[in-house]
């Protein structure tokens, strides 16, 4: 089965199914009307719309950490010199400066406390700082108002729309 914004590989040598399922969150995104226009809203108790997809799976391989370790939004849009953060979208080099990196979160190393007492095994691959370093290491511009398949126009130029 191929479901929308999944890749689905079979390897019939290893009985296994590979699926890759891409949303910007692992939460619902929803809008909201306020006056005349339209707010993006993101939905932090709902996952049962994308949980659907791999509801199912023997492992999980996902990246949600950003939702529990992220700090002062305010901090991390200073970091890019706009408030909104559109300026992220065009950097390509690495961070060099641990001064722009957060420190380990506390609830990380509570998250590996937790998985080491659990019953059932848990494997965890913390890629925790691996984004640290990357300018456009999140959804950015792609995620406007839950716009899907952007112009060009919309991407060199995000906060026209």
């Amino acid at each position: 089965t191929v479901y929308v914004n999944s890749c689905v590989s079979v390897r019939w040598d290893y009985n296994c199914s590979v699926e890759f399922f891409w949303a910007p969150f692992l939460v619902e995104e929803d809008s909201i009307n306020v006056g005349n226009t339209s707010k993006a809203i993101l939905r932090l108790d709902a996952i049962e719309k994308h949980g659907a997809y791999w509801r199912d799976a023997d492992i999980l391989v996902f990246n949600s950490a950003h939702w529990w370790t992220h700090g002062n939004k305010e901090d991390s849009s200073r970091q890019w010199n706009k408030p909104k953060g559109y300026k992220c979208n065009f950097e390509t080099q690495p961070i060099l400066e641990e001064s722009f990196t957060n420190p380990y979160p506390d609830r990380m190393k509570m998250v590996e406390e937790v998985l080491r007492k659990m019953r059932i095994p848990v494997s965890l691959l913390n890629i925790t700082r691996l984004s640290d370093f990357r300018k456009d290491a999140h959804p950015s511009v792609y995620t406007l108002r839950g716009k899907k398949n952007l112009t060009q126009e919309q991407i060199n130029y995000p906060y026209k729309f």
